[in-house]
């Protein structure tokens, strides 16, 4: 009888594979390559779990339900470590986001360990003996370094795989301490910028009052922000920026389990695995932070916080905003970047208006969600652009992590190399002379997809950027631009007015109800298309007057209905999100 050798990430390839036929979960395989040699070696790839997109689904309704279930219990373990007593939401939004990320993550690993004891029985694997406090994330920031890493999924792997039946562990000892991968530019030092917001912060310190409005990351334009300053009669202050402490776990405050009811395995599983995993700043950290925060200058009773994104990663600005809402601050979120309001499901979106007094977007609203409001594009440039001279195309392409890390209507983990295998049946079907013409913006955070290899292994004359440029500039400066997923950048395409096609496959990029009517519009005005060989060929079609297509009538009404919804270019945007602001303050009180 043949034994089933299971390999949970590409670390074991150094380990021989001596067995005739082994499993594998290819669908986080680093490289194309690697894949091919598993399946030389005649490996069974065993299909992943979420290429069932119902599944995807409905796991993602099933999670949200564990979710909170979870969270109320982990407030109240929280509260007792930590002799406080504050809500739910003050948890929510203090560690919600890791929460929810790291529940998403842990079931979709313990999914495929079941799904292979399920197809196959008895099986073998490697787990390597890692060490625990090495794998505890800091914070939010370093989560996110480690969740794309081979070393820490094989450790949550052999967690999940250690609890269940089924399964010889071969242990081995590691070669060398794990350190999580940077995966964002960094300099050494303080640069000019630096120098200057510090300063500046400081000086402006001085003229904070207790009781004003706090802006903090809020992706306006600076000229807008300050106008926005101004609009509540105080001073415009540019925060400062707090770097997380760095605080060693301590294991011995990490020997409790997760009370609570446990209405599957997985959960009892993942009872098990919270305290081990809780980022350093919500547990022996906690008070470091609170100094941090205490030290900041920043309101002590601010009127209003209104952010876009610092409410991700940045645990200071997390801290603060948690205890000031606590205290009956209202906290506005602004819609930072595309998929909002259009896609079908979305992680990121469900916890904005979770934990916001009020939410401002760019365009749409929601009849579910009332506190949505209308204001524009808050990051809006002004400036439109027509460049008729320039005759290059531009495609963006993008990458996410190897492995699924959080629930929205996008690929996810290995469907990325049938998103990429789109893109070259796009170029394939372009012209000779068109194909010259072509540049190629790939993401610059490679999630270790390799991108600029493989796009120059299929065309070796392909121009390919690698992404490091300023993305507004490129598109500014194009013949047409053309969108390969359901995000931002299309919709600054469009603001700036340049000719843009967008196509992706609607089997992985789901939208909502109230969106598909727009999107149906778009393809009438041949913006967008179902299929990579469509879009090529009307690009091939409208090449040599792009701009007769692009300025006709109905492609023009088309096209700004679609921008009235989703990236409004308002004339008062200042005035606007002061209103909102005012309203939400006023609602409170």
């Amino acid at each position: 009888m043949v034994k089933k050798f299971l390999i949970t990430t590409a670390l074991e390839e150094s380990w021989p594979v001596n067995h005739e036929e082994a499993i594998f979960l290819g669908e986080w395989c680093r490289l194309y390559s690697r894949r091919e040699c598993w399946r030389k070696m005649n490996a069974e790839v065993i299909p992943y779990h979420w290429d069932d997109r119902a599944k995807l689904y409905n796991d993602f309704i099933f999670i949200n339900e564990v979710y909170e279930r979870i969270l109320c219990d982990l407030s109240a373990t929280l509260n007792e470590l930590h002799g406080v007593n504050f809500s739910i939401r003050y948890w929510r939004i203090l560690t919600g986001v890791w929460l929810q990320n790291f529940l998403q993550i842990f079931f979709d690993r313990y999914e495929m360990i079941r799904k292979a004891i399920h197809s196959y029985g008895n099986i073998e694997t490697i787990t390597l003996n890692m060490r625990d406090q090495e794998m505890i994330p800091n914070d939010m920031d370093d989560f996110i370094r480690m969740f794309i890493d081979d070393e820490w999924n094989h450790y949550l792997y052999s967690f999940i795989m250690c609890r269940l039946p089924n399964i010889e562990k071969i242990r081995k000892d590691p070669e060398i301490s794990y350190r999580p991968k940077e995966i964002r530019d960094s300099k050494e030092g303080m640069d000019v910028k630096s120098i200057f917001r510090k300063t500046y912060s400081k000086l402006t310190g001085l003229f904070t009052k207790e009781s004003d409005a706090f802006f903090y990351s809020t992706f306006m334009s600076k000229s807008d922000q300050i106008r926005l300053s101004l609009e509540f009669l105080q001073f415009p202050v540019l925060p400062d920026l707090f770097k997380s402490p760095k605080i060693k776990p301590i294991m011995a405050k990490r020997k409790w389990l997760l009370k609570g009811e446990s209405k599957t395995d997985f959960e009892i599983l993942l009872r098990e695995i919270i305290p081990q995993q809780i980022p350093v700043l919500y547990l022996e950290g906690y008070e470091a932070l609170k100094q941090v925060v205490k030290k900041s200058g920043w309101p002590s009773r601010p009127k209003i916080i209104f952010t876009a994104n610092a409410y991700y990663a940045n645990e200071s600005f997390k801290l603060y905003t948690a205890e000031k809402v606590e205290k009956g601050t209202p906290l506005v979120i602004g819609q930072h970047g595309g998929h909002y309001g259009t896609s079908k499901w979305s992680s990121y979106e469900q916890l904005e208006l979770a934990i916001s007094s009020k939410y401002l977007s760019w365009g749409w609203e929601s009849d579910k969600f009332k506190k949505v409001k209308s204001v524009g594009k808050i990051t809006a440039d002004k400036l439109q652009i027509k460049n008729k001279k320039n005759d290059s195309a531009l495609m963006v392409t993008m990458a996410l992590p190897r492995y699924s890390y959080t629930m929205y209507s996008t690929v996810v983990a290995g469907q990325w190399e049938r998103y990429f295998e789109d893109q070259c049946s796009f170029i394939h079907a372009l012209s000779d002379t068109i194909r010259e013409k072509l540049v190629i913006r790939i993401y610059k955070q490679d999630c270790g997809w390799s991108q600029y290899e493989r796009f120059k292994d299929r065309f070796q004359n392909l121009s390919v950027d690698r992404g490091y440029g300023n993305i507004k500039d490129q598109i500014k400066n194009c013949k047409i631009y053309i969108s390969t997923y359901n995000a931002t950048t299309f919709l600054e395409s469009m603001n700036m007015d340049v000719p843009t096609i967008m196509f992706w496959d609607e089997y992985y990029w789901e939208l909502r109800d109230s969106a598909i009517p727009l999107y149906e519009d778009l393809k009438k005005a041949g913006v967008f298309h179902e299929t990579p060989e469509s879009a090529a060929k009307f690009v091939n079609e409208i090449w040599d007057d792009i701009g007769q297509w692009w300025n006709n009538k109905q492609v023009r009404t088309l096209v700004v209905n679609f921008k009235t919804q989703y990236c409004h270019l308002p004339p008062n945007l200042v005035a606007n999100i002061s209103k909102e602001l005012r309203d939400t303050i006023k609602d409170l009180n």
